[in-house]
């Protein structure tokens, strides 16, 4: 009667615990998909505006006749080149974004069919964090596409062009102050550890480093036995 008891009450106190977990994953996932809704927007907006600049560039292009014709005039300028380095990382991480965003409500439906796969359930989070980190860099790409777009322009009013640029920065200086409050660096380097170095730590230790001290300590191992029986 007694373990009867005891197996009824693990029962239900397991029962209530899953019903806290689903309520609480639920919650979370509520607030992750208003999230989401603005994210995507984000990265929608910022992908339209850079992959409008990257044909729209700055300087206009050669209309004279020649092998050059149709080139941009600022081709051979060092920040021409860095501007489309920026744009195209601003275009490839909007892109990526926006990608994640589309892909990540499928574990939803993924988790619902196996109830006990929590890496199912956690995956949309996983995504969702992965698509914000590539808008924040798709941000801080643009900007600096504006820079350097601005600068490659201005070349010859250098003061003028000196003075875009620092007024442009004011924007690194305000994302860095409210990353820090947020703790987000810390947050980031836990999430790349996770997601990367750990995995490729074990599995290198697993695949490559057990077996040598395997290969090591067993002989050794043996020959200690051996000599100990005499």
């Amino acid at each position: 009667m007694t373990e009867a008891r005891d197996q009824e009450k693990r029962k239900a106190a397991e029962e209530e615990w899953r019903a806290r977990k689903n309520e609480a994953f639920k919650a979370i996932n509520e607030e992750l998909k208003k999230m989401a809704n603005t994210h995507i927007l984000v990265a929608t907006l910022i992908a339209t505006i850079t992959f409008t600049a990257g044909f729209t560039m700055p300087g206009g292009y050669n209309s004279n006749k020649g092998s050059n014709r149709g080139m941009p005039l600022l081709l051979r300028e060092a920040t021409f080149k860095v501007f489309v380095i920026a744009n195209t990382i601003a275009v490839t991480c909007s892109t990526s974004s926006v990608f994640l965003h589309v892909i990540a409500p499928v574990y939803y439906v993924v988790a619902a069919h196996e109830d006990e796969n929590e890496d199912e359930e956690h995956k949309p989070g996983k995504l969702y964090f992965m698509a914000f980190l590539l808008i924040l860099i798709a941000v801080a790409a643009m900007i600096v596409a504006f820079i350097t777009g601005s600068f490659a322009v201005l070349a010859h009013s250098l003061g003028l062009a000196i003075s875009v640029c620092l007024i442009s920065c004011i924007s690194f200086v305000i994302y860095f102050m409210e990353l820090i409050k947020l703790k987000f660096f810390e947050v980031i380097f836990e999430f790349i550890y996770e997601g990367i170095f750990k995995p490729i730590f074990e599995g290198i230790f697993e695949r490559i480093l057990k077996p040598i001290y395997k290969g090591i300590s067993e002989p050794i191992h043996d020959l200690c036995n051996m000599f100990s029986n005499r």
